[in-house]
């Protein structure tokens, strides 16, 4: 795809304009817009700014080959057209090297940045030469390098002349597989020379610059594009395409694309192109004078003359790929298709504009057969075809996506004045508008023939016109879908004269003016159909018009038409009789109208709504505020003398349910007698009215007839179930509802005119006989059910229950509830409730009471119990269960049984559920998984009973007897079966389901002991050896009875549960005891305990060994099957096939054997009745030793407890030695730590003061001492002085002892050798805690007298440290000093 920036000198940006102000275009000069390869989306176009208005063209100008975008000096349907804006001036011959360099460059972004080689490097060259600033001469040095990098991908051509364009095209015949890309210069009017240009088989690019024009000047096309070739146009002009009648193909005046081919379009202008060959002479022939002033609009004439027609005006595609984006096509003629013809293959327009094309036939701009196409923000104008189709045409399967664009005055001598949709074909608009589009026949807007399907969302459809039917759409077996969509303004069936030289007004119509069909014909102004089906939501018919049928919608036999939250209003008739100014509903057709309305119809005769099918308003639909007159002929015909809002005949049913009737007003001019009402129903109709409300309705009439909500006539049918009637305040004479009483009064008088009626008939033209019904029909049929009425509040005039009972009903009472036959339907409840409060007038009122249900398929729920063919149903519940093949037995449980014999048995139940209640509703069954036991199988767990199936097969009941055990009792369990009628639970079934398990023993797992816990028969090994039994004694010696499975039997044999466990069963044990020594064998006794367990009486005669063997029919017990010793190996084989218990028989206690085997007394033992007793003498020798051998012990005794508590004492003492040792350790250790006395020093200086050494009271006294009380603080002050410790004792109170060292020597010494630190100068108690001690007041009393005993001792100058006990208060032991 191309993209062309026609770039200015001064390279100022074009504003952007919208396309629907298609005016403000100036089509000479369209600026190109990317149109990328498909399917990338494509940007809109940038058109130019607007120029100023200039005179029109001549026909001159657009001969010499001058194209404008305006049409010359003309109007179409009296719409003129904005002033026509000048061409661009034409390029020099000789472009300046900038001018081709800013061509160059924009073609550059025509294909992936193809280079243009030679071309593009002169030009930059010449570029960079002429340049003003050096900013602009390094641009195009930059230019010319990428162009030269790339020359050798892509080849760009240059072409001022169309032989050039051949030649580029023949010299890329050879190289196919590249794109050929031609850049137009020069002249801007390109002449073909009688041929078209052939692109076969390659991809050709031509751009041009917006001013170029390649003209075929009506004697060929422009260009045929064949062979999978590609042919991409931007910023073109093409002009005076004719095909001519060489063409096989046919078609395509500008451009024919073949099968597989493509054609790309970008701001290309088609004008003038047509498609039809002139058949009495050749196309070279004709006078191309004479063809520059043609007028294109005797096209149709050329046409009827004899000229062979074509496809596609402008361009035809044959299985091939059309993509259009900006362009405009316009003036263009074909026989199908005036603009465009697509057979098979795709079309994308975007952003294009159809004016003014013809079609002699079908497809004014449009023609779609089997093609995908989309169309998206593009307008159609002024397209007209003598056949179908006045825009597009779409057919034969294909399929079209219109959004956003408009097509508007179009129009169509057949269908579909703007689409028309047939043969299988799908269309879908969004977001679009059809204006003033006419047809001659059907579908102003658009039409739909069968098999088609049609979707229209957010569409508006304005003053359509259509002949005969549907001015906004008509659908003939058409499956249609509305969503969003208007019809405004549309008409059906109004005569309407269209010239194409003159708009309507100016003029009567000519020969060749398209008219209707004139009066008679025109029905549904809106919607028309015709079978099919019409979904709508949320569609507006807005004031249209038809002249005979349906102002609004057209529905006729076998349509179905379905409108929820739609809108109908404003419409009506031009036809005094017309039928229904808002809907006409024929035999065969169904309206269903949910949350819709009908508003501001008014009828000139023959109702709002005519109903002769079926009609449905429902779900707060409403039928409001429509007038309903009648002609005003006493006497008249039938029809003339019945009527209003609401017109009900000819078999036709009209159901309002939960709606509203409101404000309606019906006029009746009529004399001596009417049947007029806002709802009138003919005979053999019928209404029913569900729960709705007729409100402030009113008949307006010069008798007392007439009703002003319902009126019945004889053979019509009323059915009102909860109908609330408001009566209007001004009624006083017509009653709400009213009937025929019978044979009509007056109805032999002969027809005559009240004044009024005179005059009305004058207007509206009536005219003829009037004449009467030959016969009467029977009675009406009313039925009322829960009617209830009253006057407004409001309302001025005050009325009384009576008087308002009269204007409520007149004719026949409702029935009551004790009327034979019953009034509601069956099982429903009835009860009488008054229609007026207080008043006696009363209706019936019919329910259905729990349990029972309304029948399903009633209009409603509430409407059950009124209509007989519905009525009251009992509800559905689970009456019985039975086996299948027990059929038509009821069992009140089921019983499976299950024989084991040397194999299992399976048994399966199919259980039928039946069901009982006369209610139609699906039934759904489950059973709870908790309720099935393991050794059941439950299939399926849930299921469904159809709404009419009274029985089913419903579960499969399945056990096995594998590894089930016996029981005494049946196995009982209950399955829970929940039954669920309308998702509501009905019913709990509780479904006994009672197991047999019969078992038979097995001599292969029977055996000797009891079984397992679980019940399961495991032969235990022997411990200890065999059995010991004392001779003379019985020993009770279990064994069990066994199934196969080696499960024990629960009973005792032979088997008699089941017929089969019998026929199998094994008859009777055996137990055999042989003696090991003498080989002789007896038989044992046994008897049945509990459970399968048999006790044997083992009681052997004699000592010895003997082994039990267990028999089951002869068959020995405990054997092995052979089936189960094959396969073993060897050493696996049991060497004891069958199980046996050893016994050993011994002597009782205190007897010893003998040589017969026999039992007697041993040595030194004499036999005392049944026992051995010992000798005399040896009893006392033996208690003898037995007291010295006590006697002995317990000196032991005493002797062991003694040395245990000499150990106990030893023991006690050394742990408190232990303890003390540990106490003094601790106290050793918090001894070096800590003080237990104060800490005592004294300066040196004070110590050398004494001149002796002096106790430590007298130091204290003298406050010469330092106490430090803590650790820390004898620390702290050590660390800041110098401390010197003197040893030294005092062996008396007076003085210390000889051998002491003299104050002196001690002060020699530590002048000599003071130790380090002593220079420091501090306080005594500097930097620490220590206090000093003050002087007392008075000494000891002790130290006195010791002083006076004592001579005068010098005084001691060194600190003297406090001794460590307080009894030694002479001996000081420790002085510091410290300078």
């Amino acid at each position: 795809m191309l993209l062309l920036l026609a770039l200015a000198a001064d390279g100022a940006a074009a504003p952007q304009a919208t396309l629907n102000d298609w005016s403000q275009w100036d089509l000479t000069s369209v600026p190109p817009a990317p149109l990328l390869p498909p399917p990338l989306p494509l940007p809109p176009p940038v058109p130019p700014p607007p120029q100023a208005p200039v005179e029109p063209h001549t026909a001159a100008q657009v001969s010499s080959g001058v194209v404008s975008a305006v049409i010359n000096d003309w109007t179409l349907y009296g719409t003129p057209l904005a002033p026509p804006v000048p061409p661009s001036p034409p390029p020099p011959p000789n472009p300046s090297p900038a001018k081709l360099l800013s061509v160059l460059m924009a073609a550059l972004e025509l294909g992936s940045r193809a280079k243009a080689a030679a071309a593009a490097a002169e030009a930059a060259a010449a570029a960079a030469a002429s340049a003003e600033t050096a900013t602009e001469a390094e641009a195009a040095a930059e230019v010319a390098a990428e162009v030269a990098a790339e020359a050798e991908e892509e080849t760009w051509v240059v072409a001022s002349s169309v032989s050039e364009i051949r030649q580029s095209i023949a010299r890329q015949a050879r190289h196919p597989q590249r794109t050929l890309r031609v850049a137009l210069n020069g002249s801007s009017k390109f002449h073909l020379d009688g041929a078209a240009v052939l692109i076969d088989g390659i991809d050709v690019t031509l751009a041009g610059d917006g001013s170029h024009v390649i003209d075929a000047g009506f004697r060929s096309r422009a260009f045929v594009v064949t062979n999978r070739g590609t042919l991409t146009l931007s910023a073109l002009t093409l002009s005076a395409g004719w095909a001519n009648s060489s063409d096989a193909s046919g078609g395509g005046g500008c451009v024919m694309v073949g099968p597989g081919s493509t054609l790309n379009a970008n701001s290309v202008l088609f004008d003038q192109c047509m498609a039809y060959v002139h058949s009495h002479r050749p196309m070279d022939a004709v006078d191309q004078s004479a063809l520059a002033d043609l007028d294109f609009f005797s096209f149709d004439s050329v046409i009827r003359s004899g000229a062979q027609t074509r496809y596609g005006g402008a361009i035809a595609c044959h299985h091939g790929n059309v993509r259009l984006r900006g362009c405009t096509l316009m003036r263009a003629r074909a026989l199908d298709g005036g603009s465009l013809f697509v057979l098979g293959g795709s079309l994308l327009v975007e952003d294009s504009l159809f004016l003014d094309s013809s079609a002699a036939r079908e497809a004014g701009c449009i023609a779609l057969l089997g093609a995908v196409a989309e169309i998206r923000h593009s307008e159609l104008r002024w397209c007209t075809a003598a056949g179908d189709g006045g825009a597009i045409f779409v057919a034969d399967g294909a399929q079209l996506l219109l959004s956003d664009s408009l097509i508007e005055e179009s129009t169509a001598s057949g269908n579909g004045g703007g689409i028309f949709v047939d043969d299988g074909a799908l269309i879908e608009v969004d977001r679009s508008e059809l204006r003033h589009c006419k047809a001659l026949q059907s579908g102003g807007g658009v039409w739909a023939g069968a098999t088609t399907r049609v979707a229209a969302t957010d569409v508006t459809m304005e003053s359509c016109e259509a002949g005969r039917g549907g001015g906004g759409i008509y659908l003939l077996y058409t499956a249609a879908r509305l969503r969003r969509t208007t019809f405004e303004s549309c008409t059906a069936g109004t005569p309407f004269t269209h010239s194409r030289h003159q708009p309507r007004e100016q003029g009567a119509a000519t020969g060749e003016d398209i008219q209707s069909s004139g009066p008679g014909e025109g029905c549904g102004g809106g919607v028309t159909i015709h079978g099919g089906t019409l979904h709508a939501s949320e569609v507006q018919v807005l004031r249209c018009r038809a002249h005979h049928e349906g102002g609004g919608l057209s529905i006729g036999s076998e349509a179905l038409v379905v409108m929820s939250d739609s809108l109908v209003q404003e419409c009506e008739l031009e036809m005094v009789r017309g039928l229904g100014s808002a809907a006409y509903v024929s035999r065969g057709g169904t309206l269903d109208m949910a949350n819709s309305s009908i508003l501001r119809c008014h009828s000139k005769l023959s109702g709002t709504a005519y109903v002769e099918g079926n009609l449905t308003l429902s779900h707060g639909s409403e039928l409001a505020d429509c007038d309903g007159h009648d002609m005003g002929l006493s006497g008249s015909s039938e029809d003339s003398r019945r009527g209003g809002v609401l017109w009900i005949r000819h078999g036709g049913v009209a159901r309002l349910l939960r709606s509203r009737v409101a404000d309606n007003r019906v006029y009746d001019l009529s004399a001596p007698k009417t049947f007029f009402a806002v709802a009138s129903v003919d005979a053999g109709a019928r209404l029913e009215v569900f729960h709705s409300l007729f409100e402030n309705n009113s008949i307006t009439s010069v008798t007392d007839d007439g009703a002003a909500a319902v009126y019945v006539h004889s053979g019509g049918e009323l059915l009102a179930v909860g109908m609330d009637v408001e009566l209007a305040c001004g009624a006083t004479r017509n009653p709400a509802i009213d009937m025929d009483g019978g044979r009509e009064e007056g109805a032999d008088a002969p027809p005559s005119l009240s004044p009024e009626a005179a005059a009305f008939a004058d207007y509206h033209g009536v005219i003829g006989q009037i004449s009467l019904p030959a016969t009467q029909p029977a009675p009406p049929a009313v039925r009322l059910f829960a009617l209830r009425a009253w006057v407004t509040p409001a309302c001025e005039v005050r009325r009384s229950a009576a008087q308002v009972e009269a204007l409520v009903l007149r004719g026949q009472r409702p029935a009551r509830c004790d009327a034979d036959p019953a009034v509601c339907a069956p099982l429903a409840i009835c009860s009488d409730e008054a229609v007026v409060g207080g008043g006696g007038l009363t209706a019936p009122s019919c329910s259905c009471e729990p349990p029972n249900v309304p029948a399903s398929g009633a209009p409603d729920r509430g409407l059950a119990a009124v209509l007989p063919e519905f009525g009251c149903l009992t509800p559905r519940f689970a009456s019985d269960v039975t086996v299948l093949d027990r059929a038509g037995t009821g069992v009140p449980h089921i019983v499976m049984e299950l024989t084991k014999t040397s194999e299992n048995e399976r048994a399966t139940r199919s259980l039928l559920l039946h069901v009982g209640g006369t209610q139609e509703a699906t039934l759904r069954w489950s059973v709870d998984p908790a309720s099935v036991p393991s050794y059941l199988r439950v299939a399926p767990l849930t299921g469904t009973l159809g709404a009419t199936d009274r029985h089913a097969n419903f579960l499969n009941v399945s056990a096995d007897s594998a590894g089930m055990w016996e029981e005494l009792e049946p196995l009982l369990t209950t399955l829970n079966v929940t039954v669920d009628v309308g998702g509501r639970v009905r019913d709990t079934v509780l479904l006994p389901i009672y197991t047999i398990i019969a078992t038979t023993a097995s001599a292969a797992t029977s055996m000797w002991g009891l079984p397992q816990p679980d019940g399961r028969c495991v032969p235990r090994e022997a411990e200890g050896g065999p059995l010991v039994v004392a001779v003379g004694e019985t020993v009770a010696t279990e064994f069990t009875s066994c199934d196969f499975e080696a499960i024990e039997v629960a009973h005792p044999v032979p088997s008699l549960r089941t017929e089969r466990s019998t026929a199998y069963s094994p008859r009777r044990f055996r137990v055999v005891m042989v003696d090991g020594d003498a080989g002789d064998a007896h038989d044992v006794p046994f008897e049945y305990e509990e459970r399968g367990i048999y006790a044997a009486g083992v009681a052997p005669s004699r000592t010895g060994d003997f082994t039990l063997h267990l028999y089951l029919d002869d068959d020995p017990c405990g054997c092995e099957p052979d089936s189960l010793q094959k396969g073993r190996s060897p050493d696996a084989l049991s060497t004891t096939p069958c199980a046996t218990l050893a016994v050993r028989a011994v002597c009782p206690e205190g007897l010893v054997g003998t040589a017969d085997r026999g039992c007697g007394c041993p040595v030194g033992f004499e036999a005392r009745g049944a026992t051995c007793v010992p000798h005399l003498t040896l009893l006392l020798i033996l208690c003898a030793a037995c007291s010295v051998g006590l006697l002995l012990l317990l000196g032991l005794c005493v002797c062991a407890r003694r040395s245990v508590h000499h150990r106990r004492l030893a023991l006690a003492a050394a742990a408190r030695e232990r303890r003390a040792q540990l106490r003094r350790v601790r106290a050793a250790i918090n001894d070096a730590s800590s003080l237990r006395f104060p800490f005592c020093v004294m300066p040196f200086r004070s110590f050398a003061a004494f001149g002796r050494l002096v106790p430590f009271e007298e130091a204290r006294s003298e406050s010469a001492l330092v106490f430090c009380d803590t650790w820390d603080n004898a620390a702290s002050f050590a660390a800041s002085h110098p401390l010197v410790f003197l040893s030294h004792q005092w062996l008396s109170y007076a003085s210390p002892t000889r051998t002491t060292p003299t104050l002196s020597t001690w002060c020699a010494r530590w002048r000599r050798s003071p130790p380090s630190g002593a220079s420091r100068r501090t306080s005594a108690t500097s930097g620490s805690t220590c206090t000093r001690s003050r002087r007392a007041t008075r000494r000891p009393r002790r130290w006195r007298s010791a002083r006076s005993r004592s001579s005068p001792q010098p005084r001691p100058t060194l600190w003297r440290a406090r001794p460590r006990r307080s009894t030694s208060t002479r001996a000081s032991s420790a002085a510091a000093t410290h300078t």
